[in-house]
Parts: structure tokens; C-alpha cells; sequence
């Protein structure tokens, strides 16, 4: 399966279930006719208990992802993803789980295709940085950024890099 962004790669997912506590990786797939909707979450358990039940609540793992459309046949969107949003909620009501906290890749901009299911909050700005250009320090960096790095280097501010997790 080929994956838009490292924060719908399951590696991801799995990694940030060890960051809630009593907290499960899991993956809700619909696959049909129309298309391809993958979405990555960690179920939580809650204090919550009625009769003996135990309620879930559900959360997506640190970053940007929430369920998106991978593949879908041209002009059936919106039926994809009110199929996946029909399916979805009874996986929830069989599961138990009775909230859920979405963070949406504003990139990929997967939150257009599922706007009458959800309530938005605007959590501010993402910012980032351009590395594909020739001096991304002078081309993206306030001027006060650039001060700030040049008096960190003064100060002999050491910088590691650690692409393993080996130092974690």
C-alpha cells in the first residue's frame, strides 16, 4: 500500500500507541468499487463503565493523518466517503468507542473530503520550512531567525542528528 506522508505509514501509528497509555494501534480499511479509504488511529480507554462495558475513545497518532481517500473512481467521492463514514460508525458503535479527536494533514487537505461528518477547530498555523531551494537560510528564515542561529553558533551550539532513534 502506498502511503501520501510518513504520518499515515502504519510504522507510525504503531510507534505512537507505546505514547498512550494502555493505548491500541488499529487500522479501518474500506475497500470497494468506488475506491480506497485507509485510516490509521490508537484506540484509549476511558474511566467510562455502564452495566460492565468499558468505552473507548480514539485519537490519530501524533502528526497529520486522519482517514483518507488512496484511490477513488472518478466522480464518486462524496459516495466513497459517506460509505466509509456509514461503516465506520458502526465499527464504533460494535467497538464502543464513543469519541475521537482527528488531527488532518493540511497538505494533503484530506479533511475537504469528510467536512459533513466532522466539527472543525482551528488549532493555528502549520509553518515550515523550504529545503528544496539553493539557501533555504536566507530564503525562509526571518532575519531574526538568522541572527538567533548566527549567535548560537557563536556560542558553540552543537547539533545532532539522529536519523536511528538510537539516542532516544
Amino acid at each position: 500500500m502506498q502511503v501520501p506522508d510518513i504520518y499515515f505509514l502504519p510504522e507510525w501509528g504503531k510507534f505512537f500507541e507505546t505514547k498512550e497509555a494502555g493505548g491500541e494501534w488499529r487500522v479501518f480499511e474500506m475497500k470497494n468499487e468506488k475506491g480506497h479509504v485507509y485510516y490509521q488511529f490508537i484506540v484509549r480507554p476511558t474511566p467510562v463503565q455502564v452495566d460492565g462495558a468499558r468505552y473507548s475513545d480514539i485519537i490519530t497518532p501524533y502528526g497529520f493523518s486522519g482517514p483518507i481517500i488512496l484511490k477513488c473512481e472518478e466522480g464518486q467521492r462524496q459516495q466513497l466517503a459517506a460509505e466509509f463514514q456509514e461503516q465506520f460508525q458502526r465499527y464504533c458503535e460494535e467497538q464502543r468507542i464513543v469519541s475521537e479527536y482527528i488531527r488532518f494533514n493540511p497538505w494533503l487537505r484530506n479533511r475537504l473530503d469528510f467536512e459533513d461528518y466532522y466539527e472543525f477547530r482551528d488549532n493555528g498555523h502549520t509553518l515550515y520550512i523550504d529545503l528544496t531551494g539553493e539557501d533555504y537560510f536566507m530564503e525562509q528564515f526571518s532575519s531574526s531567525s538568522r541572527r538567533q542561529v548566527r549567535k548560537a553558533v557563536k556560542n558553540n551550539v552543537s547539533i545532532e542528528l539522529n536519523f536511528t532513534g538510537s539516542m532516544i
